[in-house]
């Protein structure tokens, strides 16, 4: 912000104040506890003011005023049109080249703009980084608390906000088809030409050099190939009218001949009513000596068939006679084995008989070994202990 002679005084104010109680506080204890509570109430009162106007983004927004309300009428307008051009859509800010802010639309000269941005760069409203040369420079909003809370800005974005997306678009668009030489390969079309053309026909704002020869060039392509497809339309529609001009033509000189036609064919038609009554009469007369000749045919083979059936079926006789005869003769050999299994299990029964008398007899003789081998052990231990008194009667 530029030093005016009222911040000089007041800061030779404070310095002389400062100064005076650094005096202060080297006369007494009391004088500087005084002074302290002075300081520390004037810290108090600022704040106090400072959050009152809302911070950072509520101080900004007040300088920001300020410094419109000191421009005039002109630079008022360029000053909008600089701001709005460094906000995005999306409300971030945006950085734009000098020379670009000099070739904003206006009722002044691009010098005139550029002082505007250097004014608005010296309030600490804008922020320029400087390149080689003005084309180089670039410049954005010093602060984006200045975009969200600066109220005469938001309502400069609100007013134009339908059309700052598309003009965002055609900002890049005529930059990139600037830069290329202006190829018509760059140029819109399709929806975004047919957008183009509808802005240009409700919009009466005026829009930097480049980019309108941009928006000129969209609608001259956009107007060229309408009148190309109008163009195709006219002929394809004459090419229509002659085909059909033509047609007509064409179908008048066939209905004649199909009546020429017509007539033939009727004499056709009954040349081959007359046929067709003959070749129906020839036609049954065969399919009676075809449904004779098939009935005979048909006689011989059932006659074949019930002769081969017949032949069959003593075939089959003759092979069930034959399995019945093999069916006795296995039952014979059969019932001869049945006997001799039967007589063998009878021996095998009377030599298990024999083996089990014998098991009898080998079992009784066992049990009596064993009462045998009891009865010496019982006379063996009488004796020994017969044996072990008369020893002890003899060691007594």
């Amino acid at each position: 912000m530029p030093r005016t002679p009222r911040r000089r005084a007041l800061r030779r104010g404070r310095a002389t104040s400062t100064k005076k109680e650094h005096t202060f506080s080297s006369s007494s204890p009391t004088c500087f506890l005084r002074t302290c509570a002075s300081r520390a109430r004037r810290v108090a009162a600022r704040r106090a003011s400072y959050e009152a106007i809302g911070g950072v983004a509520g101080a900004l927004a007040s300088h920001a005023d300020a410094v419109l309300a000191g421009l005039g009428g002109r630079q008022a307008r360029h000053c909008r049109a600089i701001l709005e051009r460094l906000v995005t859509p999306e409300r971030t800010r945006a950085i734009a080249s000098l020379e670009e802010l000099r070739e904003l639309p206006g009722d002044g000269d691009p010098d005139e703009l550029e002082s505007v941005v250097h004014l608005l760069a010296d309030a600490r409203l804008l922020a320029i980084e400087t390149g080689r040369d003005s084309a180089g420079s670039r410049v954005e909003i010093v602060h984006e608390s200045l975009i969200a809370r600066w109220p005469t800005l938001l309502r400069w974005l609100d007013e134009n906000q339908g059309d700052s997306v598309f003009l965002d678009k055609l900002r890049a668009a005529a930059r990139q088809w600037a830069s290329s030489g202006c190829a018509d390969d760059l140029l819109w079309r399709g929806k975004l030409a047919e957008e183009a053309r509808r802005f240009r026909e409700r919009s009466e704002r005026r829009l930097p050099e480049r980019e309108q020869r941009y928006l000129d060039a969209v609608v001259r392509l956009a107007g060229q190939a309408q009148r190309r497809k109008r163009n195709f339309i006219v002929g394809t529609i004459t090419s229509l009218a002659l085909l059909v001009v033509g047609a007509a033509a064409g179908i008048v000189t066939v209905v004649r001949q199909n009546r020429v036609i017509s007539a033939q064919l009727e004499d056709i038609r009954r040349t081959e009513g007359s046929l067709e009554e003959a070749l129906a009469r020839e036609t049954a007369s065969r399919q009676a000596a075809e449904q004779a000749r098939m009935s005979t045919e048909e006689q011989r083979r059932r006659a074949e068939r019930l002769q081969k059936e017949a032949e069959e079926a003593r075939d089959r006789a003759e092979a069930e006679a034959e399995k019945a005869r093999a069916a006795a003769e296995e039952a014979r050999t059969a019932r001869d084995e049945a006997r001799a299994s039967e007589a063998e299990a009878r021996r095998a029964e009377a030599r298990a008989d024999d083996e089990r008398a014998r098991a009898g007899v080998e079992e009784q003789r066992a049990r009596q070994a064993a009462a045998d081998e009891r009865r010496s052990k019982e006379a063996l231990e009488q004796l020994i202990t017969r044996s072990v008194g008369r020893v002890r009667d003899r060691l007594r």
